[in-house]
């Protein structure tokens, strides 16, 4: 298999989260360097990127964090079997 859409799904989750992370303490910092009025909305701009936080950690779920386990397995059983045949 040369494709392994769970892991690229995996890997674009946690993509996702490292972003959100970063928004999050782009706008803490504003917040704090400022005087609470810049961003505008950073309260509702804060409290969204935590919603979209925990909606992340739950589309992980344990059968679909099973899943992407398996598929890792294989991939490096797939990779080790590719390096052992080189030269």
């Amino acid at each position: 298999m040369d494709y392994w859409p769970l892991l690229d799904l995996h890997e674009a989750v946690k993509d996702c989260e490292r972003t959100l992370c970063e928004i999050v303490d782009d706008v803490e910092t504003l917040v704090a360097e400022g005087d609470d009025t810049y961003p505008p909305d950073a309260p509702h701009l804060l409290a969204t990127l935590a919603a979209l936080r925990a909606l992340l950690a739950d589309m992980l779920t344990p059968a679909l964090e099973e899943a992407i386990a398996g598929e890792q397995a294989r991939y490096a059983e797939d990779l080790a079997r590719w390096e052992a045949g080189q030269p």
